[in-house]
């Protein structure tokens, strides 16, 4: 009985040994499956990106996620040829026209805040655009945005009139008080309009116009002030479509500043002048205005006077030279702005000896 108990625990110690050998080659075979079959490539940035058009301009923004790269392509698709163009972040760092890369960050990659901005461009209803962003180290599109959808309706659709973008630019500054402000308007089936453009009080229309460039000549505006101008275009029915584009635009004009004085003769500050002499100083001002001036000496002799720009004097006379010095005191007032310019310079007459 004995003998026999020892054979059976002998094929049972084989089995076991077989059974734990056959799990361990199939483990191995899994985990060599598993290892050899994942991919290494790496992945596409993770990040959420949001194009529009406004105004002319065709804009992506970086809305969050992963910084992209100088590699990073955009790619801007259209019907009409003109609009399409494809360039990298690495190309919009060293482009001054056309296209705009706002690179806050100043990393030279496309962060969080960021945009790409390609125009301006008269982009007219019925045009196709697409905005793409691809990813060229994984070949990954991160954005395929379609911005305008096109027409995709019978010969008899109609649209609304579109607007190009205005002179002056929308937002620009420093701008003259007097200027003619325009705009393209278009209507894509070429059907007559009304449009209307006001700023200021000031007002330019027009009804049964073609397609082209429209204009508001504007005077009399204020330094330093941005201004609002709207603008207004109808595709009237029977024949039009009836619809209508509104738009406003803004602009700033230019500083006003005080007036300027030049170099006085005799100079600020000169010793062994005579008793009578001929003291002067121009006066600018840089916008052109007129202005009153002053010119008084601490001896009790001045003169005043409105003028534009040039050269201001005062006649002293009597000087005398135990005075340790002369004072003169100089104003000008800009009569268009107020602003007032004061200065104050000195002499010394001849050592008495």
């Amino acid at each position: 009985m004995t003998k026999k108990r020892r054979s059976s625990q002998a094929v049972s110690e084989v089995v076991d040994v077989i059974l734990l050998l056959g799990i361990t080659i199939g483990l191995f075979a899994f985990l060599n499956y598993v290892v050899f079959s994942y991919s290494f490539q790496p992945s596409a940035p993770s990040v959420n990106l949001v194009g529009s058009i406004d105004n002319g301009y065709i804009t992506i923004e970086h809305n969050g996620g992963e910084p992209l790269d100088k590699s990073t392509i955009i790619n801007i698709e259209s019907n009409n040829a003109a609009y399409n163009n494809q360039k990298s972040i690495s190309d919009l760092l060293t482009i001054t026209s056309g296209w705009n890369f706002n690179n806050i960050n100043g990393d030279n990659k496309w962060n969080f805040g960021e945009t790409v901005q390609f125009g301006p461009v008269s982009i007219m209803n019925g045009e196709y655009i697409r905005a793409i962003v691809i990813d060229p180290s994984t070949n990954t599109l991160i954005l395929s945005a379609i911005l305008q959808q096109g027409s995709t309706t019978s010969g008899n659709a109609n649209n609304h009139p579109a607007f190009g973008a205005p002179t002056p630019v929308n937002g620009s500054a420093n701008n003259p008080l007097s200027l003619t402000w325009n705009i393209p308007i278009s209507d894509l089936e070429g059907n007559t309009f009304t449009w209307t453009i006001q700023c200021n009080g000031q007002t330019s229309t027009a009804a049964g116009a073609s397609n082209g460039t429209k204009t508001l000549a504007l005077s009399g505006l204020a330094y330093s002030k941005t201004y609002t101008v709207w603008v207004n275009a109808t595709d009237p029915t029977p024949a039009g479509s009836g619809l209508y584009t509104r738009r406003w635009y803004t602009f700033t004009t230019k500083a006003n500043h005080p007036p300027t004085f030049g170099a006085p003769t005799p100079a600020n500050n000169s010793v062994n002048q005579p008793a009578i002499i001929s003291w002067h100083i121009p006066i600018n001002d840089p916008e052109g205005n007129s202005f009153s001036w002053t010119i008084q000496c601490s001896n009790g002799q001045q003169t005043n006077g409105i003028g534009t720009n040039g050269t201001y004097s005062l006649s002293l006379s009597g000087l005398s030279n135990s005075v340790q010095f002369y004072k003169v005191w100089v104003n000008a007032t800009d009569q268009s702005s107020g602003l007032t310019s004061s200065s104050w310079y000195r002499f010394t007459r001849k050592t008495n000896i």
